[in-house]
C-alpha cells in the first residue's frame, strides 16, 4: 500500500497535465463537430493510462502504447472516425502521452532496453498517420514527419539529460548513508574504548590491544568527530533525562529484569533520544509518544511510538540510518516505520552482552 500510495503522488502532475490536454481536446472535437468523435476517446484514455503506469512498467508501457496506436488508429480507419487537424492525425493528449513513455523509458533504462519502447512508439506514430482518417486541411506529410522528427530527439534529449541528473542524485544519497554510517561507528568505537578502559586494568597488554583493535575495526578510517552520547552508570536516569523537556509528552516503561552493559546502554539511551526527537520534530498533531525499554531473557528490547502523521516536510532520514548501523554493530535487529494506525515505531532488540572483539 505504501508503494502504491508513493506512486499516486509521483504520478499526480503527469495526470493532471494529461487531463488538461484531454480536456482541451474534446472541447476543440466538439467546437468543430468532428465525424466519428465517440471512436476517439477510448484510445486517447487508453494512452493516458499506461503514460501514468510508465513510471513502474517503462518498457511494457511503451511498447503497449506503441501497439495501442496501432491497433485503435485501424479501429478508427474502419469507423471513418476524424482527428483534429492541427497535430496531423494525433491528439494532443495522444501527442502528450507518447513523449512521456518515451522520456521515461530513456530515463529508467539502459539505451538498448529503453531503444525497444522508442521504436515501438514511432512505429505507432507513423502508422497512425497512414491509417487514421483526417480532414483535407491537414498539414502535409513531410511537415507531420519532420515534427515527430523533432519531438523524438528533444524526448530524448530530455530523458538523457534527468538520468543524467538522477545518477548525480544517487550518488549523493550514497556518500551521505555512507557519512551517516562513519558517524555512528565513530561514536560507538569512542563509548566503547571508554566504557572498557573503565573496567580494564592498565596493566593487562592483552585486554589493552583486544580494545584497539575492536577501537580500530569500528573506526574503519578517519571520518571526523561523531556525536557524544551523554550516558552514565544508572541507564534508567539517563532515560528519564532524555524523554524530559518541551514538546510531546512521553510516557517512559522501563523494566530492567537484567543488568545492562554499559556498552550497550549507551545505544540504548541514544536509540530513546533519537526517536523521540524525531517523533517530537515530524509526528504532526502528536498528542502522546510512548518510550519502552524491557532487559530479560538475555535481549533489552527497545519500542518508541508515536501517534502523529507523517509532516508534509522533507528529512533525509540518515539519523535512522545512524541508528541501524549502530544496532547491527552490535549484533542486534532494527526497524523503524509506519504502523496500521498510522503513527510511527521505532525498534531495536540487543543482546545483553560486551561486545567481543575477533582477536586473532
Amino acid at each position: 500500500m505504501a508503494t502504491v500510495r508513493a506512486w499516486a503522488v509521483r504520478q499526480w502532475p503527469v495526470a493532471v497535465g494529461l487531463g488538461v490536454l484531454l480536456i482541451g481536446d474534446v472541447v476543440s472535437v466538439r467546437w468543430r463537430d468532428v465525424p466519428g468523435q465517440g471512436w476517439v476517446w477510448p484510445g486517447a484514455v487508453a494512452l493516458c493510462v499506461l503514460a501514468i503506469a510508465a513510471w513502474r512498467w517503462p518498457v511494457g508501457a511503451g511498447v503497449a502504447g506503441g501497439a495501442l496506436l496501432i491497433g485503435w488508429s485501424t479501429v478508427l480507419r474502419l469507423a471513418g472516425a476524424q482527428v483534429v487537424p492541427e497535430l496531423g492525425t494525433l491528439l494532443a493528449v495522444e501527442v502528450g502521452a507518447v513523449a512521456w513513455l518515451m522520456v521515461v523509458a530513456v530515463r529508467r533504462e539502459s539505451v538498448v532496453v529503453a531503444s525497444a519502447a522508442v521504436a515501438s512508439l514511432v512505429t505507432g506514430g507513423v502508422a497512425a498517420q497512414w491509417l487514421r482518417v483526417e480532414p483535407s486541411a491537414g498539414a502535409p506529410m513531410h511537415d507531420r514527419l519532420l515534427s515527430a522528427a523533432l519531438l523524438l530527439c528533444v524526448c530524448v534529449m530530455a530523458g538523457r539529460f534527468l538520468r543524467n541528473r538522477d545518477a548525480e542524485q544517487a550518488r549523493a544519497v550514497r556518500a551521505a548513508v555512507a557519512a551517516a554510517r562513519e558517524r555512528e561507528r565513530l561514536g560507538l568505537a569512542r563509548e566503547l574504548q571508554e566504557v572498557i578502559a573503565q573496567h580494564t586494568p592498565p596493566d593487562n597488554a592483552e585486554a589493552q590491544a583486544a580494545l584497539q583493535c575492536l577501537t580500530a575495526t569500528l573506526r574503519g578510517g578517519d571520518a571526523g568527530e561523531a556525536p557524544r552520547v551523554r550516558a552514565t552508570d544508572d541507564l534508567v536516569a539517563d532515560l528519564k533525562s532524555a524523554t524530559h523537556g518541551g514538546g510531546t509528552p512521553v510516557a517512559l516503561d522501563v523494566d530492567l529484569a537484567e543488568p545492562v552493559p554499559a556498552a550497550v546502554s549507551t545505544t540504548v539511551l541514544r536509540l530513546v533520544q533519537e526517536s523521540v526527537a524525531n517523533a517530537r520534530r515530524h509526528a504532526a498533531g502528536a498528542r502522546r509518544i510512548e518510550a519502552k525499554v524491557r532487559a530479560g531473557d538475555g535481549l533489552i528490547r527497545v519500542e518508541v511510538s508515536d501517534d502523529g502523521r507523517p509532516t508534509t516536510a522533507k528529512t533525509s532520514g540518515f539519523g535512522l540510518i545512524g541508528l541501524r548501523e549502530r544496532v547491527h554493530l552490535l549484533g542486534g535487529e532494527f526497524s523503524a516505520g509506519r504502523t496500521p494506525e498510522g503513527g510511527w515505531l521505532t525498534a531495536a532488540e540487543l543482546p545483553l552482552r560486551e561486545p567481543e572483539p575477533d582477536v586473532p
